[in-house]
Order: C-alpha cells, then sequence, then structure tokens
C-alpha cells in the first residue's frame, strides 16, 4: 500500500459571482431553484463549522453571513419569478 501527501483540494473554492454565473446558465427553473439552495445549504455548513471561533475570525463570519444573504436573495427572487411565470400559464 503506497501512502500519498496528495493535498489538494476535493473542490475548487469559487468566488459569488462565479457561482452566480453558473446559476444563471442553468436554463430550467426548477434546476435553478435546486442549485442556489444548495449553495445556501452548503454556505451555511461552513457557517456551522466556524461558529465556535467567531470571535476569532470575524471577517470569516462575515463573509459567509453575506455570501449566504446574496444567494437566499437569489432564490426567493428566482422562486418569486418562477411562480410568477408558472401563473401565467
Amino acid at each position: 500500500m503506497e501512502l500519498s501527501l496528495d493535498l489538494s483540494l476535493v473542490c475548487e473554492p469559487k468566488t459569488i459571482n462565479e457561482c452566480l454565473k453558473e446559476v444563471s446558465m442553468v436554463k430550467d427553473g426548477s434546476q435553478k431553484l435546486t442549485k442556489l439552495y444548495d449553495y445556501v445549504e452548503r454556505l451555511e455548513d461552513e457557517q456551522r463549522k466556524i461558529d465556535a471561533f467567531k470571535r476569532e475570525l470575524p471577517l470569516c463570519m462575515l463573509l459567509l453571513n453575506e455570501g449566504i444573504f446574496c444567494f437566499f436573495f437569489c432564490f426567493r427572487f428566482c422562486m418569486y419569478i418562477f411562480d410568477f411565470v408558472l401563473l401565467c400559464f
């Protein structure tokens, strides 16, 4: 058995702009909502992980809170638009 010291990230971090650009390319409304909500859940999970360190990492908590707000706002906006489109048909 060979040991490996590969420390590469499983998932490369993306900026909020990159994530929103990726979401904007999704054409299906329900898939877009799912993707946005997934980002909200992942950021909330990260927030729970560092909650014990919020006094030592105030900027990190601030950035997470802003990211969660941004994605949740986009999620609610898309849900409103998606519901509006469904009501029109």
